[in-house]
């Protein structure tokens, strides 16, 4: 079973490339995490160029680590993943370190896997709308958008949270480095 965490548009062909991905590498399905690009095109003809440019950059950061034999690939936004992976890392995350959950989930399944997550790229574009503004006229219009999307970029700066706790797993990973195995208690039993 596959998972799907989106607030987005997805194509009508998102969930068949998934699936035939998913089903076509058994042997990585269960430590796979799927991302797909993020686009923002669904009211770019509504805000002012700044807010556009920086939603262009935004997505752009995303997209730069997924191309094929990229080894650090954490998904923006949008993503999936089996619900084999999710009990095994126990689930999402809902405390403040989690702030930026999409690097969140990537960096615990990463860590939970001692770096042997599977990152691939749905090539299926996911429309997202730019972020607005309260309204207005004229320079209020652009000065509330642009406010708006200042906003959204301090909480994706919140995100950089995610930096402590990738140290902290990152330590704890080294301390035992000599353990071969690891056990770990599903959410989800199958009865």
């Amino acid at each position: 079973m596959i998972l799907s965490v989106a607030d987005s548009h997805l194509s009508s062909n998102y969930f068949a490339l998934l699936t035939s991905m998913h089903n076509a590498h058994p042997e990585s399905a269960t430590t796979t995490m799927y991302a797909a690009p993020i686009i923002f095109d669904r009211n770019a003809h509504e805000v002012p160029a700044i807010v556009r440019v920086a939603d262009i950059l935004w997505g752009a950061a995303g997209m730069s680590g997924l191309y094929r034999g990229s080894s650090i690939a954490p998904p923006t936004s949008v993503y999936s993943l089996p619900l084999q992976l999710v009990d095994r890392v126990g689930g999402w995350d809902c405390d403040s370190e989690a702030i930026g959950e999409d690097l969140h989930m990537y960096l615990k399944c990463f860590f939970a896997l001692n770096g042997n997550l599977t990152v691939r790229t749905i090539h299926s574009p996911v429309s997202q709308s730019n972020v607005k503004g309260d309204g207005g006229e004229g320079v209020k219009r652009v000065y509330n958008d642009m406010n708006a999307r200042y906003k959204q970029a301090l909480r994706h700066m919140w995100g950089a949270l995610d930096v402590g706790y990738a140290i902290r797993k990152f330590v704890e990973l080294w301390q035992e480095r000599k353990h071969t195995t690891r056990a770990f208690r599903p959410l989800h039993l199958a009865l």
